[in-house]
């Protein structure tokens, strides 16, 4: 992603400038009214023509600014410049090296970082109009009318001094806005593309809710052939005259066609919208529905799933049917996605362990690891490793899982591969009963 400031001024830069041009203009043109009007002024007259003068520029600049807007940093940078001859005439005409007015030079530094120009031309055209002033000051080429300018210029060491602090603050000023405000664009435009990110994963969301309700109409009529299927294939089993080779046949027939309709039926019951309030889940269950359609993603293929469960019993909790099979979908595919790489053994294993009334859901992988220096802040930020990642899918899974009271840990495996650990508080309404895959 290119860096905000390097980028020609934006859209906020551009109706930013256009006020400001607006503001400068009428700034200089009450300061030469100023310093026109106001009787027994300490400061040259000549100030006020000079301030009128650019009071027009800044003007005229503001009502030909959309013919300007092609040409635009340059234009910047030229009216920049043109505001370091006023601000040097103005240092000279209040003062010199004494002038109140030098905090002008600062002022126009920042501004310009505020555009987002990065052109270095302009501190080194402040320094340079600087000292221009003092030097020709000092050295007689301009007038000196300030007492207190007179002293420093006699005095050589505290000369030299506030020229170098003046120039080092100048330098150091400039650099330090544009420093800073390159950062906040970054971070704006970070923000931006995260949010962009969110609402791509949102409509994404949207869409899989709507494919659920296409694959519940689908399950609905496939239903009726199946059990058709089903009817004939126990009656082909029921007549006489099959030896045991045929037997055996229809036998497989009918198991897959009950596999079928199983799978079907976990379809229906992850694809279902149901209202967003909490129910009692049986997490065996659950998660054995939720293998079966993971199973058919393309990334699946030769991935073993190994359930670690707790022989003769299911646990039970109380949580959004949907706000689980989303978040548990997202780590279970981002398990897929990091074993598809694994040349050989592709392992993913759901383990399941309750004490002192949580239940620990652990779904570790045997790919290779996170990075440390994505692990370290997986939760704070959109990050990812994988290519075209958004890194926002653990973002929502986090806050789909907090929604129900669950927490979720990410882990390296000590060996290989990695863990995510999320605890669960039960109901309390175990069943017993149930297999240990």
């Amino acid at each position: 992603m290119p860096k905000a400031a390097d980028e020609p001024i934006n859209i906020i830069g551009k109706n930013y400038l256009r006020r400001q041009t607006l503001f400068v203009g009428f700034a200089d043109l009450l300061a030469a009214l100023f310093f026109y009007l106001v009787p027994e002024s300490p400061f040259d007259r000549r100030l006020a023509p000079v301030l009128a003068a650019a009071s027009a520029m800044y003007f005229c600049f503001f009502v030909w600014f959309e013919c300007c807007v092609k040409y635009l940093h340059a234009i910047v940078i030229a009216l920049s410049l043109a505001g370091l001859c006023v601000v040097a005439f103005v240092v000279h005409m209040s003062g010199g090296i004494a002038s109140p007015l030098v905090c002008f030079y600062f002022a126009l530094l920042v501004s310009e970082a505020g555009y987002g120009v990065t052109s270095p031309i302009t501190v080194y055209a402040a320094v340079i109009s600087y000292l221009c002033v003092v030097l020709g000051e000092a050295f007689g080429f301009l007038s000196v009318n300030n007492a207190l300018s007179k002293a420093i210029y006699e005095n050589h060491v505290v000369f030299v001094f506030i020229i170098l602090t003046i120039a080092m603050h100048m330098i150091i000023a400039s650099y330090i806005s544009k420093q800073i405000l390159r950062k906040l664009r970054s971070d704006f435009a970070e923000e931006q593309q995260q949010t962009q990110a969110l609402l791509k994963r949102f409509s994404e969301l949207d869409a899989h809710s709507h494919i659920g309700m296409l694959a519940h109409r689908m399950v609905h009529d496939l239903r009726n052939p199946l059990a058709s299927i089903s009817g004939y294939v126990e009656l082909e089993r029921l007549a006489p005259g099959k030896d045991s080779a045929q037997q055996a046949m229809l036998a497989d027939l009918s198991e897959t066609v009950t596999q079928i309709s199983n799978t079907l039926t976990n379809i229906t019951r992850f694809g279902r919208a149901t209202e967003s309030k909490k129910q009692r889940l049986f997490v065996k269950d659950f998660f054995n529905n939720l293998i079966s359609i993971v199973s058919f993603s393309k990334d699946a293929a030769k991935v073993r799933f190994r359930r670690n469960y707790p022989q003769n019993r299911d646990f039970c909790v109380l949580a959004v049917r949907q706000d689980l099979q989303q978040a548990y979908f997202n780590i279970l595919k981002n398990a897929l996605e990091t074993v598809k790489e694994n040349a050989g053994d592709k392992t993913v294993e759901i383990s399941m362990r309750s004490s002192a009334g949580m239940l620990e859901v652990e779904i570790a992988n045997n790919g290779k690891p996170i990075p440390e220096e994505i692990l370290g802040k997986i939760f704070k930020k959109a990050v990812t490793g994988k290519s075209g990642g958004t890194g926002v899918g653990l973002l929502i899974t986090r806050d789909l899982l907090a929604k129900n009271d669950i927490s979720i840990e990410i882990k390296n495996m000590e060996v290989e591969g990695v863990k995510v650990i999320t605890k669960l508080p039960l109901c309390g309404n175990e069943r017993q009963g149930g297999e240990n895959g």
